[in-house]
């Protein structure tokens, strides 16, 4: 009896373990996410981004910070909020999700009104940005309706 209740918990713990460590994989991007600025240079379809309308004042920008905290600009405005990483794990791959939450910004409007729609377009993307692929250059953000958002590093 008690090599069963043993190996039961033995097996139990090990399961826990896996699940753990399994999920924390994403984590490893975390020094990547969170070392740079992040300038966007095109958004849009997956199968055609288009360039960011250049001459936005400042920069639009993403900044992912250690706790779990966003901010930057969308040309126009100031925003941030709480984002969290997710590893999700299939038998073929491992996906990093993402998902930006509790987002605040300004609302200011633009003098262009490309920009201003611009601003709109890439606040809409963030928010429903749900996966991740981070290099030491890059950041591209996609969308479940297959829309990107591709950031360099600053």
């Amino acid at each position: 009896m008690k090599n069963i209740k043993f190996s039961t918990y033995f097996t139990a713990g090990i399961l826990v373990s896996s699940i753990f460590l399994l999920s924390g994989c994403c984590n490893c991007d975390l020094p990547r996410l969170t070392a740079h600025n992040w300038v966007l240079e095109k958004y849009g379809p997956e199968s055609a981004p288009v360039n960011v309308i250049p001459g936005a004042s400042p920069e639009i920008m993403l900044i992912l910070d250690n706790n779990n905290r966003f901010s930057g600009n969308d040309g126009c405005n100031q925003f941030n909020g709480k984002y969290y990483c997710i590893s999700k794990i299939s038998l073929t791959n491992e996906k990093c999700n993402i998902q930006f939450d509790s987002m605040i910004s300004t609302a200011i409007a633009c003098l262009d009104p490309n920009i201003n729609k611009q601003a709109t377009a890439i606040q809409d993307l963030l928010q429903k940005a749900g996966i991740y692929e981070v290099s030491d250059v890059s950041l591209v953000l996609r969308t479940g309706d297959k829309q990107v958002l591709i950031y360099r590093k600053q």
